[in-house]
Parts: C-alpha cells; sequence; structure tokens
C-alpha cells in the first residue's frame, strides 16, 4: 500500500501530461486540416477561374455562381422548395445527389434537414428563386464543420471534417403555406 501511495501522483502527473500533449496534437492537427483545406480552396477557385466576388456568412466567404436567373418570389423561411442537386466534395467525389425524377424537398428553416448544412438554407433564401440554377461552393465552416458527416442512409459518401462541399442545385417548385408559387 506504501508503494501505491508513493507511486500515484506519479501516475497522476504522468495522465495530465499525457492529456496536455494529445490535446496539442488534436489543436495541432485542427489546424493542420484547416490549412489543407484552404489549400484545396484556393486551388480549385483559381483551376476553374473563379473570380465573381463572393458573399459572407458569419464572416466566412462563400461562393455563388448563379447559372440560370430565377423568376417570381425569393425563397423564403419555412417555404418547401422542391430541389434537384448534387452534392460533392471539392475533390469531385459526390456524397448525395437528387434526381430530376426523384427531387428532394428542402423545408427552409434552421435544423430542419439532416442532408443539408443550415448555412445552405441561409444561401438559398438569400440568393434563389423559382427556377433558379447555381453552384453554391461553402467552406467547412458554413458547411459541415470540423467533424464531418459519417455515411448513412442519407449519404453515398461520408464528409470529412473540414471538407469544402459544392452544390449544383436547381429550384423545380416552391411552396409557400402548401400553395405551388411560379
Amino acid at each position: 500500500m506504501k508503494m501505491y501511495k508513493a507511486i500515484f501522483p506519479f501516475i497522476l502527473l504522468a495522465g495530465l501530461i499525457s492529456v496536455v500533449f494529445s490535446s496539442c496534437n488534436s489543436t495541432t492537427d485542427a489546424a493542420a486540416l484547416h490549412a489543407q483545406e484552404d489549400t484545396k480552396w484556393n486551388q480549385y477557385v483559381k483551376e476553374n477561374n473563379i473570380t465573381i466576388p463572393t458573399d459572407t456568412l458569419s464572416g466566412d466567404n462563400y461562393y455563388y455562381i448563379e447559372q440560370q436567373a430565377g423568376t417570381g418570389d425569393s425563397i423564403r423561411a419555412y417555404d418547401n422548395v422542391v430541389v434537384a442537386y448534387t452534392a460533392r466534395l471539392i475533390d469531385g467525389t459526390i456524397f448525395y445527389a437528387t434526381g430530376l425524377y426523384e427531387p428532394g424537398t428542402i423545408t427552409m428553416a434552421a435544423n430542419a434537414s439532416s442532408v443539408v448544412p443550415n448555412n445552405l438554407i441561409t444561401i438559398m433564401e438569400r440568393k434563389m428563386k423559382y427556377k433558379s440554377k447555381a453552384r453554391i461552393i461553402i467552406p467547412s465552416d458554413l458547411a459541415f464543420g470540423t467533424s464531418g458527416v459519417s455515411s448513412s442512409s442519407y449519404f453515398f459518401a461520408a464528409v470529412p471534417g473540414y471538407a469544402t462541399v459544392i452544390y449544383d442545385i436547381e429550384v423545380l417548385r416552391i411552396y409557400r403555406g402548401g400553395d405551388p408559387l411560379e
């Protein structure tokens, strides 16, 4: 018992040192992952000649590249919006897609969807209308964050933490209060 009492402070100190070093490593890993995302983001923007001005949410930039202007009212909070979209990682890996024959419906309310990040909903409300088509490039801070999303019944592939995501999206129909808008 005496030996245990004599060794216990050293074991406690070793455990504390281990926790401190592991938290330093995770902070270093996080910084490295974020730096890798920035490199991929900048390379993608350069390779695709994206020179349009960026918009911001919470101080973070995203790109909204309009491919077809919409008509009528803009999307509003709590609208039900029928969309066709493909969601991919910056390396081209598709992690989710709908089709024109099987469109998805997004309820335009925070935390209403487990498939799209809340900030995509915010961007759509700011920018899109009925029949809009766009490519939206969102950094991880505005998409799925540092933890990402595991592959599930919703996702074809996992979205890693610190992943920029790209949505090619088309608004097919907007319902407001149960009535379709055109």
